[in-house]
């Protein structure tokens, strides 16, 4: 009898949960024909072990690069650094063959009239310096000037500038004794200031350049007569850019400069019809 309830309770479950029959049914059927169709599908994480390896690869080529970029910068800096040693020895070396060339040259041409010597070399350097400082940096700051000025006021126009310049040189260079406060008074500027930085610059070139005429081992003179209406003398004066070739002096704008009574820079003058 208990053998009989048992097989009523088995049958009953197996009609409700066909799944724990021990015979193959339906349900049962359909997991076991989609099993192997799951498991031999091609896992998608070696696709991404693929990338990273693309990537490892593409870092340490990376890497190397940046290794061997370091490594150039390095040689490149050490053979800067050699380099500059072997130009300080070759430029001491240099200055020393000149030195000696100087010297044996000023010896060779002590006695001699068809050659310059350095001493004639030294002053035309300095000429050209008291040019360049007349008509470059001493022209500039008078153009700047010209309008705070009273004194260049009473001109015309195309004179202004010039008259300005020249009252200038006639304090920065002989026959005047060079004063910054003479010149910042004629200027007009203030104590401060980039006008003020620019004039006492060349305040202090005009001196160098005084200086250096005066140590000189060659006699030196300062050209400073002139004299207005007279025609332009070309062999110890030169006209003013702006005149335009006029041939008549109207005033002088600087000085010349001679040593030996050989001239080394002609006087700038003003000309006029």
């Amino acid at each position: 009898m208990f053998q009989a309830a048992l097989n009523l309770v088995r049958q009953v479950i197996m009609s409700e949960y066909p799944e724990f029959s021990d015979k193959v049914v339906g349900s049962q059927r359909r997991q076991a024909e989609s099993l192997p169709q799951i498991l031999g599908e091609k896992p998608r994480f070696d696709e991404y072990g693929d990338l990273r390896f693309v990537i490892s690869d593409m870092q340490n080529a990376y890497e190397q690069r940046i290794y061997e970029l370091e490594k150039r910068i390095l040689d490149l800096e050490r053979a800067t650094r050699l380099g500059g040693k072997e130009h300080g020895e070759l430029r001491e070396v240099l200055g020393k063959l000149t030195n000696q060339i100087s010297s044996h040259l000023a010896a060779h041409s002590r006695g001699r009239t068809d050659i310059a010597s350095t001493a004639h070399i030294e002053q035309e350097t300095l000429a050209s310096e008291i040019s360049r400082l007349v008509q470059q940096r001493l022209h500039s700051l008078a153009r700047k000037c010209v309008k705070r000025t009273d004194f260049a006021s009473a001109y015309p126009q195309r004179e202004q500038a010039p008259r300005l310049l020249g009252a200038i040189c006639a304090i920065l260079l002989p026959p005047g004794q060079p004063d910054l406060g003479q010149l910042r008074a004629l200027l007009n500027i203030p104590q401060e200031g980039s006008l003020f930085e620019e004039a006492a610059a060349v305040y202090e070139e005009a001196l160098r350049l005084r200086r250096a005429t005066e140590s000189s081992s060659m006699k030196c003179v300062w050209e400073v007569e002139c004299a207005p209406d007279s025609p332009v003398d070309l062999e110890r004066q030169e006209i003013w850019a702006s005149c335009h070739g006029r041939r008549t002096v109207q005033f002088l704008i600087a000085p010349g400069y001679s040593a030996n009574g050989q001239l080394f820079l002609l006087q700038q003058v003003f000309a006029g019809p």
